[in-house]
Protein backbone atom coordinates (compact mmCIF):
# COMPACT_ATOMS: atom_id res chain seq x y z
CA UNK A 1 0.00 0.00 0.00
CA UNK A 2 1.17 3.78 -0.37
CA UNK A 3 3.18 4.49 2.71
CA UNK A 4 1.16 5.82 5.84
CA UNK A 5 3.09 8.61 7.40
CA UNK A 6 0.20 10.46 8.75
CA UNK A 7 -1.72 9.87 12.03
CA UNK A 8 -4.35 7.11 12.19
CA UNK A 9 -8.28 8.35 11.16
CA UNK A 10 -10.53 7.32 13.06
CA UNK A 11 -11.03 3.65 14.16
CA UNK A 12 -13.39 2.09 12.42
CA UNK A 13 -12.70 -1.36 15.05
CA UNK A 14 -12.04 -0.60 18.43
CA UNK A 15 -11.11 -3.37 20.73
CA UNK A 16 -9.99 -3.01 24.50
CA UNK A 17 -8.95 -5.56 27.42
CA UNK A 18 -10.03 -8.61 24.98
CA UNK A 19 -9.37 -11.87 26.63
CA UNK A 20 -9.78 -15.60 25.17
CA UNK A 21 -8.86 -18.85 26.89
CA UNK A 22 -9.19 -22.62 25.66
CA UNK A 23 -9.51 -24.18 29.08
CA UNK A 24 -6.01 -23.69 30.86
CA UNK A 25 -4.72 -21.90 27.67
CA UNK A 26 -4.47 -18.54 27.65
CA UNK A 27 -4.54 -17.14 24.17
CA UNK A 28 -5.83 -13.05 23.94
CA UNK A 29 -4.62 -11.65 27.58
CA UNK A 30 -6.07 -7.71 27.37
CA UNK A 31 -5.52 -6.89 24.12
CA UNK A 32 -5.74 -3.70 22.31
CA UNK A 33 -6.38 -2.24 19.01
CA UNK A 34 -7.77 0.06 16.63
CA UNK A 35 -7.96 -0.80 13.00
CA UNK A 36 -8.75 2.86 11.49
CA UNK A 37 -11.19 3.57 9.10
CA UNK A 38 -10.38 3.01 5.11
CA UNK A 39 -6.60 1.54 6.06
CA UNK A 40 -5.09 -1.55 5.60
CA UNK A 41 -3.72 -3.22 9.32
CA UNK A 42 -2.14 -6.13 9.50
CA UNK A 43 -1.35 -8.21 12.41
CA UNK A 44 1.73 -10.50 12.37
CA UNK A 45 2.89 -12.63 14.99
CA UNK A 46 4.01 -16.71 14.79
CA UNK A 47 2.09 -19.63 14.09
CA UNK A 48 -0.55 -20.58 16.89
CA UNK A 49 -0.36 -16.89 18.47
CA UNK A 50 -4.12 -16.23 18.30
CA UNK A 51 -4.30 -14.42 14.88
CA UNK A 52 -6.75 -16.32 13.70
CA UNK A 53 -8.79 -15.96 17.00
CA UNK A 54 -8.61 -12.84 17.43
CA UNK A 55 -10.37 -12.33 14.01
CA UNK A 56 -13.35 -14.79 14.86
CA UNK A 57 -14.16 -13.20 17.99
CA UNK A 58 -13.87 -10.00 15.79
CA UNK A 59 -16.43 -12.09 13.51
CA UNK A 60 -18.34 -13.17 16.10
CA UNK A 61 -17.65 -16.97 15.41
CA UNK A 62 -15.78 -17.08 18.83
CA UNK A 63 -17.20 -15.64 22.12
CA UNK A 64 -14.60 -13.57 24.06
CA UNK A 65 -14.21 -14.00 28.17
CA UNK A 66 -14.08 -10.58 28.04
CA UNK A 67 -12.95 -6.98 27.04
CA UNK A 68 -14.91 -5.16 24.64
CA UNK A 69 -14.98 -5.36 20.69
CA UNK A 70 -16.71 -2.23 19.21
CA UNK A 71 -17.77 -2.05 15.40
CA UNK A 72 -18.68 1.61 14.48
CA UNK A 73 -19.51 1.75 18.00
CA UNK A 74 -21.66 -1.59 17.96
CA UNK A 75 -20.83 -3.53 20.44
CA UNK A 76 -20.06 -7.43 19.28
CA UNK A 77 -19.10 -8.74 22.55
CA UNK A 78 -22.46 -9.81 23.95
CA UNK A 79 -24.34 -8.65 21.11
CA UNK A 80 -27.44 -10.55 20.03
CA UNK A 81 -27.89 -12.58 17.25
CA UNK A 82 -30.04 -9.60 15.05
CA UNK A 83 -26.72 -7.36 15.97
CA UNK A 84 -24.35 -9.50 14.91
CA UNK A 85 -26.72 -10.09 11.75
CA UNK A 86 -26.63 -6.88 10.90
CA UNK A 87 -23.27 -6.37 11.57
CA UNK A 88 -21.75 -9.00 9.27
CA UNK A 89 -23.60 -7.21 6.72
CA UNK A 90 -20.54 -4.88 6.49
CA UNK A 91 -18.06 -8.09 6.48
CA UNK A 92 -16.32 -9.96 3.65
CA UNK A 93 -13.83 -12.54 4.61
CA UNK A 94 -10.97 -13.98 2.34
CA UNK A 95 -10.63 -17.35 4.35
CA UNK A 96 -7.42 -19.47 4.38
CA UNK A 97 -8.12 -22.08 1.99
CA UNK A 98 -10.58 -19.83 0.17
CA UNK A 99 -13.34 -22.44 1.17
CA UNK A 100 -15.32 -22.89 -1.52
CA UNK A 101 -18.21 -24.92 -1.48
CA UNK A 102 -17.47 -27.61 -3.90
CA UNK A 103 -20.83 -28.36 -4.51
CA UNK A 104 -21.71 -25.10 -6.50
CA UNK A 105 -20.40 -23.73 -9.56
CA UNK A 106 -17.75 -20.77 -9.21
CA UNK A 107 -20.73 -18.16 -9.85
CA UNK A 108 -22.75 -19.26 -6.77
CA UNK A 109 -19.77 -19.55 -4.70
CA UNK A 110 -18.98 -16.07 -5.24
CA UNK A 111 -22.90 -14.99 -5.23
CA UNK A 112 -23.35 -16.97 -2.19
CA UNK A 113 -23.74 -14.15 0.52
CA UNK A 114 -26.16 -12.24 -1.80
CA UNK A 115 -28.20 -14.88 -3.04
CA UNK A 116 -28.69 -15.35 0.91
CA UNK A 117 -29.35 -12.54 2.37
CA UNK A 118 -30.35 -9.96 -0.71
CA UNK A 119 -32.75 -12.19 -2.41
CA UNK A 120 -31.95 -11.24 -5.52
CA UNK A 121 -32.87 -13.02 -8.38
CA UNK A 122 -30.57 -15.82 -9.55
CA UNK A 123 -29.92 -13.98 -12.93
CA UNK A 124 -28.53 -10.59 -11.19
CA UNK A 125 -26.84 -12.75 -8.64
CA UNK A 126 -24.97 -14.29 -11.93
CA UNK A 127 -24.28 -11.36 -14.10
CA UNK A 128 -22.85 -9.42 -10.34
CA UNK A 129 -20.39 -12.71 -9.98
CA UNK A 130 -19.28 -12.63 -13.53
CA UNK A 131 -18.24 -8.67 -12.98
CA UNK A 132 -16.97 -9.55 -10.02
CA UNK A 133 -14.98 -12.21 -11.09
CA UNK A 134 -13.59 -9.52 -13.85
CA UNK A 135 -12.19 -7.65 -10.89
CA UNK A 136 -10.14 -10.29 -9.88
CA UNK A 137 -8.79 -11.05 -13.17
CA UNK A 138 -11.11 -13.96 -13.93
CA UNK A 139 -13.17 -14.33 -17.36
CA UNK A 140 -16.89 -15.18 -17.65
CA UNK A 141 -16.05 -18.65 -18.22
CA UNK A 142 -14.80 -19.59 -15.46
CA UNK A 143 -18.15 -18.71 -13.50
CA UNK A 144 -19.73 -22.23 -14.59
CA UNK A 145 -16.57 -23.99 -13.29
CA UNK A 146 -16.51 -26.32 -10.20
CA UNK A 147 -13.97 -25.15 -7.62
CA UNK A 148 -12.48 -28.76 -8.06
CA UNK A 149 -11.59 -27.80 -11.50
CA UNK A 150 -9.52 -24.81 -10.76
CA UNK A 151 -5.85 -24.20 -9.25
CA UNK A 152 -5.06 -22.94 -6.03
CA UNK A 153 -4.08 -19.55 -7.19
CA UNK A 154 -7.74 -19.17 -9.07
CA UNK A 155 -9.58 -20.34 -6.42
CA UNK A 156 -7.92 -18.08 -4.14
CA UNK A 157 -9.70 -15.10 -6.78
CA UNK A 158 -12.85 -16.58 -6.72
CA UNK A 159 -12.69 -16.03 -2.63
CA UNK A 160 -11.37 -13.38 -2.93
CA UNK A 161 -14.66 -12.48 -5.47
CA UNK A 162 -16.80 -14.03 -3.52
CA UNK A 163 -15.13 -11.85 -0.18
CA UNK A 164 -15.73 -8.38 -2.09
CA UNK A 165 -19.35 -8.86 -3.87
CA UNK A 166 -21.28 -7.47 -1.79
CA UNK A 167 -18.96 -4.64 -1.80
CA UNK A 168 -18.80 -4.62 1.98
CA UNK A 169 -17.49 -1.94 4.45
CA UNK A 170 -14.87 -4.01 6.22
CA UNK A 171 -12.43 -6.80 4.53
CA UNK A 172 -10.54 -9.58 6.79
CA UNK A 173 -8.42 -11.47 5.44
CA UNK A 174 -6.72 -14.93 6.96
CA UNK A 175 -3.46 -15.81 5.53
CA UNK A 176 -3.88 -14.78 1.88
CA UNK A 177 -1.09 -16.09 0.40
CA UNK A 178 -0.38 -19.47 2.21
CA UNK A 179 0.20 -22.19 -0.04
CA UNK A 180 0.66 -20.16 -3.33
CA UNK A 181 3.96 -19.57 -4.71
CA UNK A 182 6.09 -16.80 -4.53
CA UNK A 183 4.93 -15.47 -8.43
CA UNK A 184 0.78 -15.88 -7.58
CA UNK A 185 1.16 -14.55 -4.04
CA UNK A 186 2.22 -11.52 -5.36
CA UNK A 187 -0.76 -11.71 -7.83
CA UNK A 188 -3.61 -12.06 -5.33
CA UNK A 189 -1.47 -9.11 -3.29
CA UNK A 190 -1.45 -7.04 -6.02
CA UNK A 191 -5.40 -7.88 -5.96
CA UNK A 192 -6.27 -7.36 -2.83
CA UNK A 193 -4.93 -3.34 -2.41
CA UNK A 194 -6.60 -3.40 -5.70
CA UNK A 195 -9.86 -4.32 -4.53
CA UNK A 196 -9.59 -2.34 -1.00
CA UNK A 197 -8.86 0.49 -2.67
CA UNK A 198 -11.40 0.44 -5.14
CA UNK A 199 -13.95 -0.03 -2.35
CA UNK A 200 -12.74 2.35 -0.30
CA UNK A 201 -12.99 -0.36 2.37
CA UNK A 202 -11.03 -1.19 5.56
CA UNK A 203 -8.90 -3.97 5.75
CA UNK A 204 -7.49 -6.27 8.67
CA UNK A 205 -5.42 -9.15 7.62
CA UNK A 206 -3.54 -11.97 9.72
CA UNK A 207 -0.31 -13.26 8.11
CA UNK A 208 3.30 -14.55 8.80
CA UNK A 209 4.55 -13.49 5.23
CA UNK A 210 6.44 -10.87 5.31
CA UNK A 211 6.11 -10.33 1.32
CA UNK A 212 2.80 -10.07 2.01
CA UNK A 213 2.65 -7.15 4.55
CA UNK A 214 4.96 -5.03 2.92
CA UNK A 215 2.61 -5.34 0.02
CA UNK A 216 -0.99 -4.44 1.36
CA UNK A 217 -0.13 -2.98 4.98
CA UNK A 218 -0.37 0.98 5.64
CA UNK A 219 -0.03 -0.24 9.38
CA UNK A 220 1.34 -3.23 11.32
CA UNK A 221 0.97 -4.79 14.70
CA UNK A 222 2.78 -7.67 16.08
CA UNK A 223 0.54 -10.26 18.39
CA UNK A 224 2.71 -12.02 20.93
CA UNK A 225 1.50 -13.20 24.05
CA UNK A 226 -1.85 -12.45 23.86
CA UNK A 227 -0.91 -8.47 23.89
CA UNK A 228 -0.32 -6.22 20.87
CA UNK A 229 3.52 -5.74 21.80
CA UNK A 230 3.75 -3.10 19.06
CA UNK A 231 1.83 -1.11 16.18
CA UNK A 232 3.14 1.37 13.65
CA UNK A 233 2.98 2.51 10.13
CA UNK A 234 4.35 -0.41 7.51
CA UNK A 235 7.28 1.97 6.79
CA UNK A 236 8.56 1.77 10.17
CA UNK A 237 8.82 -2.20 10.61
CA UNK A 238 12.70 -2.26 9.92
CA UNK A 239 13.00 0.77 12.80
CA UNK A 240 10.66 -0.81 15.30
CA UNK A 241 13.19 -0.65 17.96
CA UNK A 242 10.91 -3.75 19.24
CA UNK A 243 13.16 -7.01 19.62
CA UNK A 244 9.84 -9.41 18.99
CA UNK A 245 9.35 -7.35 15.93
CA UNK A 246 13.38 -6.81 14.78
CA UNK A 247 13.34 -11.10 15.74
CA UNK A 248 10.06 -11.90 13.65
CA UNK A 249 10.80 -9.71 10.41
CA UNK A 250 14.01 -11.65 10.28
CA UNK A 251 13.24 -14.81 10.84
CA UNK A 252 16.47 -15.31 13.27
CA UNK A 253 16.14 -18.27 15.54
CA UNK A 254 17.60 -16.16 18.90
CA UNK A 255 15.54 -13.45 20.65
CA UNK A 256 13.01 -12.96 22.62
CA UNK A 257 10.56 -15.05 20.74
CA UNK A 258 11.11 -19.05 21.90
CA UNK A 259 9.95 -21.70 19.18
CA UNK A 260 6.68 -22.80 20.11
CA UNK A 261 6.05 -20.44 23.07
CA UNK A 262 2.36 -19.46 23.56
CA UNK A 263 1.23 -22.17 20.91
CA UNK A 264 -2.04 -22.53 20.21
CA UNK A 265 -4.29 -23.46 17.74
CA UNK A 266 -5.38 -20.49 15.69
Amino acid sequence: MTPDTSAPSSPKIVIRGLTKSFGSKKVLQGLDLDVPAGRSLVVIGGSGTGKSVLIKCILGLLTADSGSIKVDGIEVVGASRETMDALRTKFGMLFQGAALFDSLPVWENVAFGLLATRRIDRREARERAVRTLAMVGLGPEVADLMPAELSGGMQKRVGLARAIAHEPEILFFDEPTTGLDPIMADVINDLIVRCVRQLGATALSITHDMQSVRKIADRVAMLHGGRIVWEGPVEQIDDSGNPFVDQFIHGRAEGPIRVGEGSIQS
